[in-house]
């Protein structure tokens, strides 16, 4: 059988890469490793890419240099190694025609790849001897979705007025009650909306040690329970294993600390007035409950920024499945591993960012939607140091943004999350332990005037309104606004969200 390839055109792309390397970032989403076939072109392609992410010159000697040290060789060129890369420099390939060029090696790794696809499925189907025809689908779906990437071209800008009175009037013929997933806490879904929409980034910000991770893990946890156990994928960048989230999520569910899930003592104690058979019930009490629970832990560190946008692509296609909602939950945004030279390291981080939008917005689609929900946490400045300084002390703004000012203009939602300060917890007793405080709302609820208002306080100062959070071990609960404070009143004491038609099941919108 013929060999699915094409030498010339592989041959012709590195040309390109080559003497125009600006032309990489334009495809660096488009082409891979697994375009080219021969060993010694991967090589070359590796090397080009890793030269220009660097920022390093690129040129035939350096590029041989490299090769050789490899110690590759072109037998099928029957050239020596500085002869091949020397033709790939004085190829007469123009620099608009690179991009044209890619395209068109691009249907050959489309044919080996549903070439080989269709050899495993043709393999797993001799087994299916009784199998269902949804089960006979859901395999096709992880055998083939992994493999077949599409590209279009661009379709060029459109006139947002077209199709707007087709939209507006078929969602009012048909409404749907919310936009995302509802999240745990009533005001915070009242005043800005769902946190978790897909598409979109929602980002904690904190001190390190205050609570990001366990708000974030909290507020999907509960999110999850609510829509039957929606999946979530969770990346951690190499700070917390695997075991230290499985006791800080069975604390969270018995409210007992951690320690005793660590050192297996929970078995053989009393605590907090419970007995040793009361807490033993309890902890037993939950093993119905977790088996159907979805947290998918995965720690990414030092992974570049497409090698975990590639896990995550190939875990959902083949663990959750096309068009299935998942709740991606990346603790926490921090200096990439990779750099681009001379890339300062606020580009870096704004780099990352964009991409991982650009992915859930853009690129993992279903029917032409998002199907991927982000949040994610950043480190606060250092002035942002609650300490024993007084509220009035502190810059609760967007200048507590570290590392990159890309971070908030990518995402739709930014909260800053604080511990309370000595005069905040004097002053406002019974109203939590933490505070939520936006810095960045794209989207509102349906509170929306309660979100932006400013409240009048006894001092005849005005504050912009935010909501108070309690946090006991590693739960947390939402104990109301500013609003609620200033009346008297707690989210606990007021009517709860309420449940739409569908509850329990995925929001309409999604």
């Amino acid at each position: 059988m013929a060999l699915i390839q094409s030498l010339r055109l592989e041959q012709r792309l590195l040309a390109g890469l080559a003497k125009f390397p600006k032309k990489f970032y334009y495809l660096e989403k488009f082409i891979g490793d697994e375009d080219f076939t021969s060993h010694s072109y991967k090589k070359i392609f590796y090397h080009l890419k890793r030269s220009i992410l660097n920022g390093d010159s690129v040129d035939a000697t350096t590029l041989t240099a490299k090769l050789e040290a490899e110690k590759l060789c072109f037998l099928d060129e029957k050239v020596g190694t500085y002869d091949f890369i020397s033709n790939l420099f004085e190829n007469p390939i123009k620099e608009e025609m690179v991009e044209q060029t890619a395209k068109d090696l691009k249907p050959f790794t489309a044919r080996r790849r549903i070439h080989a696809a269709f050899l495993e499925g043709a393999e797993k189907m001799k087994g299916l001897k009784n199998a269902s025809l949804d089960e006979i689908l859901s395999i096709s779906d992880k055998v083939f979705n992994n493999e077949i990437t599409y590209y279009d071209g661009d379709s060029g800008p459109e006139n947002i007025y077209d199709e707007l009175m087709e939209v507006i009037e078929d969602l009012g013929n048909n409404p749907i009650s919310e936009v995302g997933f509802v999240g745990p806490h009533k005001r915070v879904h009242e005043m800005y909306g769902s946190l978790l929409r897909p598409g979109d980034i929602t980002v904690i910000l904190a001190r390190s040690g205050v609570g990001k991770t366990k708000f974030c893990m909290d507020f999907c946890t509960k999110v999850s329970l609510k829509y039957n156990n929606v999946p979530i994928l969770h990346f951690d960048n190499g700070e917390m294993s695997k075991k230290d989230l499985m006791f800080r999520q069975m604390s969270a569910l018995t409210g007992i600390p951690p320690y005793y899930f660590e050192t297996g003592k929970w078995r053989s104690i009393e605590w907090n007035g419970m007995s040793n058979e009361q807490i033993v019930s309890l902890v037993r009490s939950q093993w119905p409950k977790v088996k159907d629970m979805k947290f998918f832990y995965f720690n990414v560190a030092n992974y570049t920024t497409e090698a975990m946008i590639q896990l995550i692509q190939s875990f959902y296609y083949s663990s959750i499945g096309r068009g299935n909602p998942l709740i991606f939950s990346f603790d926490y945004i921090k200096s990439p591993l990779e750099g681009r030279g001379s890339q300062s390291q606020w580009q870096e981080v704004g780099t990352m960012i964009q991409k991982f939008k650009s992915f859930i917005q853009a690129e993992l689609l279903h029917e032409g939607n998002p199907v991927i929900s982000m949040i994610t946490s950043v480190q606060a400045n250092r002035s942002g140091i609650v300490g024993n300084r007084n509220s009035s002390d502190l810059p609760d703004d967007a200048g507590q943004v570290g590392l990159s000012d890309m971070i908030t203009q990518q995402c739709s939602h930014m909260f800053l999350l604080r511990e309370k300060t000595l005069d905040e917890m004097r002053n406002e007793p019974d109203f939590g332990t933490h505070k939520l405080k936006p810095i960045k709302t794209r989207f509102l609820g349906k509170s929306a005037a309660r979100a932006t208002q400013q409240i009048m306080m006894p001092n005849n100062r005005q504050r912009k309104n935010e909501v108070f959070l309690e946090v006991n071990g590693f739960s947390v609960e939402e104990k109301g606004d500013l609003v609620d404070f200033m009346n008297g009143d707690r989210t606990d004491n007021v009517e709860p969200i309420e449940e739409s038609d569908n509850a329990g099941g995925l929001p309409e919108g999604i």
